[in-house]
This record gives structure tokens, sequence and C-alpha cells, in this order.
């Protein structure tokens, strides 16, 4: 830099030639202020005082250091020499260096002292001597100037091949010389400058270019444009430990009042002042700011990325996860459907997908990945991997770890049950650079590594906001076929005269209304509640408490991680170890859905009844049930027995004490005063007669309040006990006449139900005699004929109720329907004599209604896997049957057989009756006889179904039925591979096993 100017050169060469010319004397003669006004002089101590003050003035610019720059003297001294050696191998100079020239920092300044050989070849000289200089350095807004200055130049030899003079003592000459006018010579050095390359960045007078950043790949690109970057203030300083350089970087400008920039000469304080900014802003010890590296500020960088790119660090997305899952967990109130994923079969998926990522980078050639290790826990998944790569543009080559991790909530729809994922890179920690470079900056590899990874620290927040979620979701468990609907048809196919009203059996769409997951080293677990219309509402489980930051998020993940895992084993019971995936809904929950199902379709079945014409072969008439009666005596003669009410006197009445008043004639009657006997002073009372009187008085007064107020009282007393002994009379006497009157009463009751005990007594012995004679029938005669039977059965199934554990089924049906019978009847009696009394032998017809009035019964039911005949051609469904045991309906005929047969034939109600004389008649009335009916000669036709018609009470047995229900797989998809849900039947309820498709 100096040496390109060849100021040493020149100002040797001048100086030689003054020495030549011009003799001491003559100079000695030259007035000092003639040079100085043609060659001002400047001392290297002005040159350093000037390089503090301008550099102080820079520093007090820097409010908030973006960055600091420094160069170990020993790094600065290395890169010197092998300029210094590689500008003499190149003849930049007119001399040689004798050696190795001596570099020393310090007071703003880099010192050179060193041994210079040279020669001026035009002027034939040749030259010895020892030069000691400076360099002072300070940046002015983007130039770093150098301002170089002499300190001493002291010659050995100077040879002139012209002049037959002693070298040594042109030497000697010219060394006086340099010494009186050597401020001089640094006078004429000009600054030098050197402008810093700071594009893209800008400057307060010219701003910088937008910085555009690309994020993500493919349709998922998208561009976000930082601010210009603005340099605003730089500042150096060199000491004893090397070159460094502080600069503030904004997005705008910000002035500091000029009042506020500090100016001084001293370079300590200067020195101090420096250290201290670096030490706020870079958080680091001043050791640690004075080794070679670089630093970058953490404010700055907010600044810069901030107003774009916010910061999320993974601790806010933890903690978010987890006070999420447990507000869902709090809202649930089963659960009833259960997803586990085990955590070799995440491995497996996250490896394939990030096999495919690390593919496309090391095609890209941005990266290489190397083996991803996964871990799994605390509502996490946690995965670190070597990376590597090269900056092609720059030839830089780096190694390091990179540290990512995954939170977990739920997110889920009507239509589906999802999983949110939130990716976070925890760390990116660069171990290695391989870099090359030619220049000074080669310095800066050993500790690129530490600064690249303080930068990243401070950016990865800010880059972890750009990472979108994660939805991963499968469809809500359906029952049915893909329509949401059963058919029924199936069922009634082999069942003669059995049909459903609504075959088409509508299932109503289940959908996740509350759901919560759980991260564990096992795997993933996810629960959910399932809802359908109609189905009953249920209390919600006790909460747990949800954690406010991110300390307490991990006590509250480990109580929620052990109630979560409580309620899963009870409800859907333990995961074996060697299961990879796994589905499953709770038994409760099916059962209530499936109940729910059943109310809102309200199906009906209806058998249809259609019998006969049928005949029956004739059939002896005996007479089934004969008159019985009892004659033991069961009315109830008791009577009740009378009480009455004690009567009790109050005992309210009181009276007041009477007392003379305490303290009030307690007179004080002394008359005191001291007196002096035989030099000593003694104190003598006497009594006071009038104080006395006034005490016998006051005493007096009061003895005859007293007995005026006993007087008083005993009055009042007396007056009150005789109102109470007045009202207890009166008491005394009411219940006295009531008692009297219910013992009258109850005694004339008693002998009333005594009279008609004995009347009972005495008609049931007369009708025994009845009953005697009764006994002698035998056979009365045959019945035959034939009849036909057709109507509709009708039966309400929504009352069908599948039980919490699914075993059982509870079925009690409104059934109800109509019946319609006629038929023909034979009838041939036999002569009984005149006891009975019947028709001659013929033919009646009749016709009647078997009436089923709705009627409850209590059906065995049960939900089993279905038989092979009844399961769906899907290997991968499950079938099950709801199966309903045979049952009897009871079934009233109205009017009944012998009634319509009576009706529709007149006669035999007078000819076929039994002769009842008067006393049947009355037993007949007082309802205590069992007599004939009709029904005993229809009941002799028991035996076949349709003669089963034609009892009064009738009963319809129907056959078993079994109704088929179909649980489908379930479809879903992870990172682009399909699987499938194949469901099975346990005891805890539905179980999903998943397969890949």
């Amino acid at each position: 830099m100096i040496n390109k100017k060849n100021i040493i050169a020149i100002s040797i060469f001048i100086l030689i030639v003054i020495g030549i010319l011009i003799s001491q004397p003559i100079l000695s003669k030259l007035a000092q202020s003639a040079i100085n006004k043609n060659w001002p002089p400047v001392s290297f101590q002005e040159r350093q005082i000037e390089s503090i003050k301008i550099s102080s003035k820079s520093l007090s610019k820097i409010t908030d250091p973006s960055f600091l720059v420094t160069l170990d003297q020993n790094e600065v001294e290395v890169y010197l020499q092998k300029e210094l050696q590689r500008l003499q191998a190149e003849n930049k100079f007119s001399f040689t260096l004798e050696n190795k020239p001596t570099i020393i920092f310090d007071n703003q300044s880099i010192n050179i002292d060193t041994i210079i050989n040279g020669s001026i070849k035009d002027k034939n000289v040749s030259f010895k001597g020892h030069l000691q200089g400076l360099i002072s350095l300070y940046i002015r807004e983007t130039d770093v100037i150098l301002s170089p200055a002499f300190e001493s130049i002291e010659m050995e030899i100077i040879n002139v091949s012209k002049l037959i003079l002693n070298p040594s003592k042109i030497a000697e000459s010219i060394n006086l010389l340099l010494k009186q006018y050597i401020d001089n010579i640094n006078g004429q050095i000009e600054p030098i400058k050197y402008k810093i390359p700071i594009k893209p960045l800008g400057t307060p007078d010219q701003p910088g270019e937008s910085i555009n950043i690309q994020i993500g790949s493919g349709d998922d690109e998208k561009e976000l444009a930082l601010p210009p970057v603005i340099l605003t203030a730089t500042a150096i300083l060199v000491d004893r430990f090397g070159l460094h350089i502080m600069g503030q970087l904004d997005t705008e400008v910000v002035s500091s009042p000029e009042g506020d920039r500090v100016v001084n000469e001293d370079f300590n304080v200067y020195s101090d002042s420096f250290y201290e900014k670096g030490i706020i802003a870079f958080k680091e010890e001043r050791e640690s700011l004075q080794k070679t590296g670089i630093k970058i500020s953490g404010s700055f960088l907010n600044r810069l990325l901030y107003p774009v790119i916010p910061k999320v660090s993974y601790e806010q997305r933890r903690l978010q996860a987890i006070k999420q899952s447990i507000e869902e967990f709090n809202e649930l109130k089963g659960p009833d459907f259960s997803v586990f994923l085990s955590q070799d079969k995440i491995r497996e998926e996250l490896d394939k997908e990030i096999n495919i990522r690390v593919q496309d980078l090391n095609q890209k050639g941005l990266a290489k990945v190397g083996k991803v290790n996964i871990v799994l826990g605390n509502q996490e998944i946690l995965a670190e991997a070597p990376v590597s790569g090269i900056v092609s543009q720059i030839n830089l080559g780096f190694q390091g770890i990179v540290k990512a991790a995954s939170a977990f909530s739920t997110q889920s729809t009507e239509e589906n049950l999802g999983v949110l994922i939130s990716p976070s890179i925890q760390e990116f920690v660069i171990n290695e650079i391989t870099y090359q470079p030619e220049d000074i900056t080669s310095v800066f590899i050993p500790t690129l590594p530490s600064t690249l990874n303080a930068v990243l620290s401070e950016i990865t927040n800010n880059f972890n906001s750009l990472i979108e979620p994660i939805v991963l979701s499968t469809e809500q468990p359906k029952i049915g076929d893909k329509n949401g609907e059963i058919d029924f048809a199936k069922a009634t196919e082999d069942l003669e005269g059995l049909e459903f009203s609504n075959p088409k059996f509508k299932f109503s769409k289940l959908y996740s209304d509350a759901n919560s997951i759980l991260i564990s080293e096992s795997g993933i677990f996810l629960q959910a509640d399932l809802n359908a219309p109609n189905l009953p509402e249920r209390p919600s489980l006790p909460p747990l408490s949800i954690p406010e930051d991110t300390e307490s998020a991990t006590k509250a993940y480990k109580r929620y991680s052990q109630r979560f895992m409580e309620l899963h084993n009870t409800t859907f019971g333990s995961i074996e170890d060697d299961v990879i995936a796994q589905a499953a809904m709770s038994v409760q929950r099916f059962s209530s859905y499936f109940n729910s199902i059943w109310k809102i379709n309200s199906p009906q079945i209806k058998y249809l009844v259609d019998y006969g014409p049928e005949s029956f072969s004739d059939k002896k008439i005996s007479l089934i049930e004969k008159p019985s009666y009892s004659c033991n005596p069961t009315r109830d003669c008791s009577r009740k027995s009378c009480t009455r009410n004690p009567c009790k006197k109050e005992n309210s009445c009181s009276r007041k004490s009477c007392e003379i008043s305490s303290g009030k004639c307690d007179f004080d009657c002394r008359s005191c005063r001291t007196i002096k006997v035989g030099g000593y002073r003694r104190r003598t009372c006497v009594p006071d007669i009038a104080c006395e009187a006034r005490k016998l008085r006051c005493n007096a007064n009061e003895e005859t309040k007293v007995g005026e107020c006993k007087a008083r009282e005993n009055l009042k007393y007396g007056e009150c006990e005789a109102r109470e002994n007045l009202k207890y009379g009166e008491c005394e006497a009411r219940e006295n006449l009531k008692y009297g009157e219910c013992e009258t009463r109850e005694k004339l009751k008693l002998l009333d139900c005594n009279r008609l005990k004995e009347q009972e007594r005495l008609a049931c012995n007369a009708g025994r005699e009845l009953q005697n004679g009764l006994s002698s029938i035998g056979d009365i005669g045959k019945i035959g004929g034939k009849a036909k039977a057709n109507g509709i059965i009708t039966s309400d199934l929504s009352s069908l109720e599948l039980s919490e554990d699914a075993k059982n089924i509870k079925f009690r049906p409104n059934l109800s329907g109509n019946i319609d019978v006629s038929g023909q009847m034979k009838f041939t009696p036999f002569d009984i004599g005149n006891i009975l009394v019947c028709p001659v032998k013929g033919a009646a017809n009749f016709s009647t209604k078997v009436s089923l009035p709705t009627q409850t019964p209590s059906i065995s039911a049960n939900l089993k896997l279905a038989t092979e005949e009844q399961k769906d051609d899907d290997e991968n469904t499950l079938d099950l049957a709801i199966n309903i045991s045979e049952f009897t309906l009871n079934a009233k005929l109205n009017p009944p057989p012998a009634t319509a047969l009576l009706q529709e034939n007149p006669h035999m109600l007078v000819l076929c009756n039994p002769v009842l004389g008067v006393p049947a008649v009355g037993l007949s009335i007082l309802g205590e006889a069992k007599a004939l009916k009709g029904d005993d000669l229809i009941r002799a036709l028991g035996g076949n179904k349709l003669s089963g018609l034609f009892a009064g009470d009738y009963k319809y047995k129907l056959d078993e039925i079994s109704i088929p229900t179909v649980i489908p797989p379930i479809d879903f998809e992870i990172s682009d591979d399909s699987f499938l849900a194949i469901p099975s039947w346990t005891e805890k309820g539905i179980v999903y096993t998943v397969k890949r498709r």
C-alpha cells in the first residue's frame, strides 16, 4: 500500500539530494517556518490521536452493535509478513527487507520496525538503514482509512556512485535532516482509503436492496421479502490483541443526536467503551471478544426477521400441544374409539417418508442426511440426524447435526378423525467447516462453526414459524354399507309369512365431537368420543389441570399420560407387545349407538296368518271345570280400637322476684380528720349523726317497695293459674265425649258383620248340594267340524335394546293384530236327563275375531357372530347377527267361539244350559260359584294349531328370526400409503387390525 507510492524511497532520495547539494551551514540559515509552510509537519502521535478521535465519534453512533469481526494480532502479522514477502518478490519495492519486520499492534496503530537495503537505480544511489513507523486506522462511513507515519528513519550507509564521499558521512548528514524534518515528511504522506464492499447492504444515504428468500419447493414454494439492511455505523479498534471491527445494521435509519456522540483522544477510554458495548451486545466476556472470530447480534437478527417471520419456539408448540390435548381430554365422556400405532410402525413410516425427502435433497445437491434416529415420548417425536453438504458457489463444505421435534394434538371434523402435527427444528449444530480461501478470511475458518451455530440458534425459532403443521386424518367409523344403510330383506327371505315394513335400514353417521392424543414411548394413542343423533347424554370425565407455561408442561404431561392410559386400558384393554397397529370401538358405545339406531328407524315386522280351511275329527265333550264352593268364612269381623288424646296443663304461669336494690343505702357515715399528737400526725374518725338518720330512712323506704311488689306479683300469679285450670277441664270433657261416640259406633258395626258372615256360611252349605248333583255328569256329547283363519300381527321392534356389554338383548316389543276365524261346528248331544238340556243333533255355523291386545312380552335375544350362511361376501367385513328367540303371543277370541256359536244359533242358549235352581242363581250373584261355561264345549278340540284358535284364551307361537348387521372396514392413508382397518369382535368391543393395502 505505502510501498506502491514508493514513499520511503522518494523521501530518502530527496534527503540524499539535499544532503549532497546543500551544506549544513546553508541549511541552518533556512527559516524553519518556510519549510513548515511548504511541508506542514504531522507527527506520528498526531496521526494516532486523530485516529482515536474519529473512531471514538464513530463508536458513539453505535447504540446496538450488530456484528464484531476480530483478527488476532498473530493472524494479522502472519498475513502482513506474507504480503510483504510477496510484494518484495514482485519487485514492488526499491529496497529489500534484510530480515522479518517486527509488527506490533497497539494504540489504534500497527507499528512496524525493520532493516532495509535499497537503491535508486536511475540516480545511482544505494542505501541501508533502520526504519520505524506506524499505520493508524479508522473508519469513515464505508471507507477504511490507513494513515501511515514515520516514527524514525536512521540510515547506516548511503553510496552515491558519482560522489566521492564517505558513505557513513553522507548517512550521518542525512540522519540529522531526517530527525529534524521527519514530521514534515509525514505531512506529505496521504492517507490510503479502502472501500468496504457492503452490497447488498445499504447506507443511510443510499438504501440497499431487499433480500428475497425462497421457502419450500414445488407447489409449496413461496418467497419472503426481507427489508433492506443498512450499515448505519462502523468503528475499528486496534489494540495489542489484534484488529476489531464493530458495526450496526438496521432496517431503517435511526440517527442519534450529535450531543450523544462522545469524542475523546484517550485510547484506554475508547478501548474500554468499545469492549463494553461488545460485552452487552454479544453476551460474552472481554477475553472472548479479543479472539479471532465473527460475532452476530441476536437483536439485529430479530429486527430483521421478526416483522416478516415471527419467532415460534418448539417449547411453545409443545406447550400448546399439551394444553390442547388436556383440554380435549377434559371434554371426553367415553372414550368410545381408540387408535394405536406402535413406535416400530411409526419409525417404519417415518423412515420411508424421510428417505423420500433425503433423496430429494441429495438429488438437488443441497445436503446429505445420514441415518435418522427417532425417539417417541412426552407428547412429541424427536428426530436427530447427521447432515453434510457443500455450498458450491464458494466451495464451502460443512458437517453437523440437525435435531427436530414434532408436537402432537388432535384436529377432527364430522367426516374425519384428525391428528395435528406441529414440526419444529430444535437445533442445527455445525461441527466442522471445510474451506480453503486464498486471503486473510481463512483465519476465520476454525471459528466459523461457532459463529454459524450462534446465528442458527437465533434464527431457528423464526424459521420454525414457516413450517406448516401437518394434518393426518382417517375416516370416521361407519356401521353398515358404504351408503350408511343395511338391507334387512335377506332376514325375511327364508321365513314364511314374515315381512319388514322398512327393510332399508338407515344408519346415522357417527362423528367425533371430542378426542385426545397421547405420544408415549410405546407409540401413538388416539382416543375419541363418538356421537350421533339420539345418543344419550353423558357427563364429562373429572378434569385435569392445564399447564400455563413451559416449566409446568412436563409435569402436566405425566399426569395426563397416567390418566390417559388408565382410561384406555379400562375401556379397550391393554395393548399386547407384538401389536403394530390397532383400532377399537368400545362395546358400551357400540351398544348405545346400536340402540339409538333402532329407535330412529322404528322398525316393524308383519307376521301374516293364513291357515285352513282345516277339518278336525269328532271329540267327546266333558265338563272340564265343575262348580266348586269354599265354605270357610272369610269375612273379617274385627272391630276398630277407640282412643282419646291426652290433655296437658301448660304451666306457663310465673312471678317476678322482688328484692331491695343492692348498695342503694350503703352510706359511709364517718367523719375523719388528721391531728398531731406528740409530734406525730394521726388520722381519727367519729360517727356522723345526720348521715346515720338518712341511712335509716332510706332502708325503710326500700322495704316498703319490696312489700308492695310481692303483693302485686302474687295477685297476677293467681289469675294465671285459674285460666290454665279452666282450659284443662274443657279439654278433658271434649275427649271423653268423642271416646264414647266411637265405642257405640264400633259395637254396631261388629254386630252387622257377624250377621252377614253367618248368612254366607248357610248359602255355601246349600251350594254343595248342587255340586253333588253335577258330579255325576260324564261325557255330554261329541263335537267336530272345520274352520279357517287369516290376518296380520304387527310387532314394533324399536324397543330392542342391546346390553352395555353387548352380550344380551332386552326385547319388549309392542305387539298387536287381528285374525278372522270362521267355520262350522257339528254337535251330537248325549241324553243327560234333567241336569243338562241340549238341542237335537245338527250343524251350526260361526265366525269370530282373534283380537291381539297391545302387549309387551319379554323376549330373549342376543348379538352374536353371523353364521357362514349369513356372512357378507366381503371377507374384511365384520358380520354380526341379532338373534330373536321364538316366543308366544297371548290372544283373546272376541267373541269366544262358544259365544259366537250361541249368538248365531240362539236356540242353543236356552236348551244347552244346566238346570239351575234359585239357590244356584243366588250364588252366581254373590260371585262365589265357578259356574259351567260354554268354553267347556270348545276345549275338547285342543291339540293342533288350528283347533287352538277356538279357545277363548289363545296363544300364538312365533318362530326364531335372525337379523344381520355388517361392520365395514375403514380405509385410511398415512404418507400416501393406503391402509385397511379390519374389524373383529371381542369382549371389549370392536377391534380393528390394520394392514397395508
